[in-house]
């Protein structure tokens, strides 16, 4: 299974910060050492074995060195009891360093069961336990109450940035989580199961699936990317006189595509195949307001009615040419049988305004319109009225 999965996950290419960031050996090369004083060789033998599994299972090469470099700068690894514990001690990504000696402390009884030297292992190549998942609080709930004070910070969860893993489903089964009573100060439950499961969560004897493919996306890229430099049947070339090896370059079956950071890991948000960001609405060239409503080509914007060149209001309606304003249009015959009823000095005085008005109206109309647009019956009915009048006085 182990050998599958390193040839089919591709890993991801890691930056030099990157690698820093999360402790990894870049080449994949681990070199150890066992102390004499503190394991007889029964003990030796097994941890031994157990990392020679683990080069077969993850692709690694842990490499035991027959003493300790003595330089500073030299990585490598220190197995180590000299105290004589039990159990193992805590290990973290924090603990380890980038150079010089690592130090793990294996206990007896670890190196019996296998679990917890799992868990040693898996944070030293750089992976951190399940159970600081961002997302573990869908799963599961810490007990802070029931952790012992100092053993709190191996609890609190990381953030999106510092974990690799979001694709990866929620391993119960890891070996890195912790059981449901790590480091209990009362007996009671330090992890707390949102939903039940049929899984002894922490009591793994070795690897899971997901502990070995977390591996392999932090090393495969760069391990396959540094061997497949030069191949071994272009090595050949080398001791064949004449070949002009400096000029080999790989082909294309040679590059390797690595596999994709998780958008989470990147902060970014997630985004649809060919689709812009699901989550931010498209803006339109040179225009700032993302919601303002498209238009047809050639077309005004069907949310606006069109303006005429020169006029503020797009509502004004069209208006026809002047026309004259008569104020007695429509009221032709209102007023006769009133000025028939008109008599004696009234009758006088009411002809004579009306005569003043109509020579106003009249030099009103021939100043503020052209002859043409005069109502040809205004003359018509002004004889009428004057004919009106003198029969009302020859009446009386």
């Amino acid at each position: 299974m182990g050998q599958e999965l390193a040839h089919s996950e591709p890993g991801f290419d890691l930056t030099e910060e990157e690698i820093k960031k999360f402790k990894i050996w870049p080449q994949g090369i681990i070199p150890y050492f066992i102390d004499t004083f503190s394991f007889d060789k029964v003990l030796r033998d097994r941890i031994r074995n157990y990392l020679d599994l683990t080069n077969r299972v993850t692709g690694l090469r842990f490499m035991e060195v027959p003493r300790p470099p003595t330089d500073e700068k030299t990585r490598w690894v220190l197995f180590i009891n000299r105290q004589g514990l039990l159990n193992c001690a805590d290990h973290s990504i924090k603990d380890f360093t980038n150079e010089g000696a690592q130090k793990v402390v294996l206990g007896y009884d670890c190196l019996a069961f296998g679990g917890e030297l799992t868990q040693a292992i898996m944070a030293l190549l750089g992976v951190p336990p399940q159970h600081n998942s961002p997302d573990r609080d869908k799963y599961i709930k810490i007990k802070d109450e029931n952790i012992i004070p100092e053993k709190k910070h191996l609890f609190v969860a990381l953030k999106d940035n510092e974990w690799l893993f979001h694709d990866i489903p929620y391993d119960f089964a890891s070996a890195s989580h912790y059981n449901l009573y790590k480091h209990s100060k009362n007996g009671f439950a330090t992890i707390e199961l949102k939903e039940p499961t049929n899984i002894l969560v922490g009591e793994g004897k070795g690897f899971s699936y997901s502990d070995l493919w977390k591996i392999t996306m932090l090393y495969n890229y760069n391990v396959k990317k540094k061997a497949n430099s030069i191949k071994a049947s272009d090595c050949v070339k080398l001791f064949q006189p004449g070949a002009n090896f400096s000029n080999y370059e790989p082909l294309v079956d040679d590059e390797i595509e690595p596999r994709s950071k998780p958008n989470k890991y990147l902060g970014k948000l997630p985004t649809l195949p060919g689709k812009p960001n699901v989550h931010k609405l498209p803006t339109l060239p040179g225009k700032p307001n993302v919601h303002k409503l498209p238009t047809l080509p050639g077309k005004p914007n069907v949310h606006k009615l069109p303006t005429l060149p020169g006029k503020p209001n797009v509502h004004k309606l069209p208006v026809l040419p002047s026309q004259p304003k008569n104020k007695n249009s429509g009221k032709k015959n209102d007023n006769d049988d009133d000025e028939e009823q008109e008599v004696g000095e009234d009758s006088k005085k009411e002809d004579s305004r009306e005569d003043r008005n109509s020579d106003k109206e009249e030099n009103i109309s021939d100043e503020k319109f052209p002859k043409d647009l005069v109502n040809p019956t205004r003359k018509i009915w002004k004889t009428t009225k004057h004919l009106n009048k003198i029969f009302t006085k020859m009446m009386s």
